[in-house]
């Protein structure tokens, strides 16, 4: 703990959260870490969590209590914020879709990652966040991605978050 913390927030301590977190079953991702140091030994931070979208509310609870405290305990790290990405579970057409819709994004150099995944079959839209290098702006990069994402799924309605590379 104390080489991880005694220096600085660095890619070392990022990555460690997020292997511990992964850890847990219903985890299918870490994503945007963000800590904010408050002198020595004094990290706070934040993270998504992509989980199934059958998790109830009590499921949630229980898995947030415990990864806070797991992270707390072997990083120092307090986790005061803990968001939800969820992702399809329910139907096989959206991992379908997903693999689509990632091959379209990561045919762009500047698409570093896709992440947040989710279709609604039920009001025809999709979701999703993309993290993108410095290469273009985001604005950029976003009309491109619903220009060809839209005309591979005519009849959605895209939700496209431009993600910054925070960890």
């Amino acid at each position: 703990l104390d080489d991880i913390l005694g220096k600085r927030a660095d890619g070392d301590l990022v990555k460690k959260i997020k292997k511990l977190l992964t850890e847990e079953p219903q985890v299918h991702g870490a994503y945007d870490v963000i800590l904010n140091n408050y002198g020595p030994d004094k990290f706070l931070g934040s993270v998504h969590l992509e989980l199934p979208d059958t998790m109830t509310v009590e499921e949630l609870d229980e898995l947030t209590r415990r990864v806070q405290a797991r992270v707390h305990k072997e990083t120092g790290v307090l986790l005061t914020g803990v968001g939800v990405y969820s992702y399809n579970t329910k139907n096989d057409e959206a991992a379908k879709i997903r693999s689509n819709v990632l091959k379209l994004v990561k045919a762009h150099e500047w698409a570093l990652q896709l992440h947040g995944f989710y279709v609604n079959f039920e009001e025809k839209a999709i979701r999703f966040d993309v993290v993108m290098n410095f290469e273009i702006k985001p604005q950029e990069g976003l009309d491109i991605l619903y220009k060809e994402i839209g005309e591979a799924y005519p009849g959605y309605d895209l939700h496209i978050n431009a993600d910054i590379d925070a960890s």
